[in-house]
């Protein structure tokens, strides 16, 4: 399989879709109402990759057969989207906590939910990393 480049139909940046993305939004289908889901890395908007998608390995490498057959679509309108608060660990999961209040969900649920990926808009708000921030130094080597 291969990455997708592709134009975001949200934020109408050129975007490069990684394989290993598509690959974990194919097999987490179940959870996300039906929809293989991918996070824009520009705007963080979940979108939606398009029906029939493949069910095997074998079948998943060869798609797509044609890139410009590859329109995403945006989940949700402006309304619904949720910027996540925060994360934290549960037992080796990552769970992401809605701003506004909510129940905390996975990052596949919380796309399918709030139309937006959490964990690479707390990256673009500088909350992503693994490193702890520092203040004045402290705490780095």
């Amino acid at each position: 399989m291969k990455d997708i480049s592709i134009i975001c139909p949200v934020c109408e940046e050129d975007i490069i879709i990684p394989a290993r993305e598509i690959k974990l939004a194919v097999r987490h289908k179940a959870t996300t109402c039906g929809k293989a889901l991918v996070g824009c890395p520009n705007c963080s908007r979940a979108l939606a990759l398009p029906d029939p998608l493949p069910e095997t390995d074998a079948e998943l490498e060869a798609w797509p057969g044609n890139i410009s057959d590859v329109l995403c679509i945006a989940m949700l309108n402006d309304e619904d989207v949720k910027i996540p608060a925060g994360k934290f660990d549960n037992l080796g999961k990552v769970v992401y906590r809605p701003g506004g209040g909510g129940p905390a969900l996975m990052k596949r649920p919380y796309m399918a939910k709030y139309g937006i990926d959490p964990e690479k808009a707390l990256a673009k708000m500088g909350r992503g990393g693994e490193e702890p921030f520092a203040i004045s130094g402290i705490g780095r080597k």
